[in-house]
């Protein structure tokens, strides 16, 4: 049975990308393959602490488990909290999940077979691994990292193999940039063309501050990175992450 180092397994609402407001379950998966100078995730690197598991769900109490942990008992624990609050879907973020793919493929039909849809959250850059799980993933919400905030990005060639991944796949989802003050003109187009050519809504989403991280677009910045954008995808939105405006996890 594969098992995963996990960060946390909680009920609460997704804050980010077109879907922004449905109740989810969340599991985080430990590990990530890119640096990236916004992170403020737990576990991206180096995890090595027990898993902190929601008693149920909503109330931000937790118990904690010894990692790693196996699919099936991260599916036990996901089917529970679902049925405490209905929810959209489960949500697999990071880190990167990918990172663990065969945990993934393993766990997401476990709870696809008790009727609970996939929603893939990923930075974009593990196409081979996407391949692993295509089939069993329900809504797709994949980052175009910019090489000028996430170490181990040197261009976009891997994430534009991952989006005719999930092209061909079919995936129904949704395409998304953070960005920066300093994020150029360029980086805004380039995303948006290949977004564009992936059939994907791009999501411009502002970088939110932390400490030591790329400082936020100003309000006009905003405006004028959509206007970039829009002049070569059709479909773009402005969406900032709104868990950290409701103060939840």
């Amino acid at each position: 049975m594969p098992v995963a180092q996990i960060v946390e397994i909680f009920s609460g609402i997704q804050g980010e990308g077109p879907l922004a407001g449905v109740r989810q379950v969340f599991v985080r998966v430990a590990g990530c393959n890119l640096d990236c100078d916004y992170c403020d995730t737990p576990g991206a690197h180096g995890w090595s602490e027990p898993a902190e598991i929601e008693l149920r769900a909503g109330t931000a109490e937790f118990r904690r488990e010894a990692n790693p942990i196996s699919a099936e008992a991260v599916s036990n624990e996901v089917e529970r909290l679902a049925r405490e609050v209905p929810v959209h879907s489960v949500a697999w973020t990071g880190g990167e999940p990918l990172w663990s793919a065969g945990f993934l493929s393993e766990a997401m039909a476990r709870l696809r077979a008790a009727g609970l849809r996939q929603f893939l959250e990923t930075n974009g850059t593990l196409p081979e691994e996407l391949s692993r799980v295509a089939s069993l993933v329900d809504y797709l919400s994949a980052d175009i990292k910019l090489p000028s905030l996430s170490r181990g990005v040197r261009d976009l060639r891997a994430c534009e193999r991952f989006f005719e991944v999930a092209r061909r796949a079919g995936l129904a989802g949704c395409a998304k940039l953070v960005f920066a003050a300093g994020t150029t003109r360029e980086e805004v187009e380039s995303a948006a063309r290949l977004a564009a050519r992936a059939g994907y809504e791009l999501v411009l989403q502002p970088v939110t501050a932390v400490p030591g991280g790329p400082a936020p677009p100003s309000a006009r910045r905003v405006l004028e990175a959509q206007e970039e954008a829009l002049r070569i995808a059709p479909g773009v939105r402005v969406i900032p992450q709104m868990h950290t405006v409701l103060g939840l996890r």
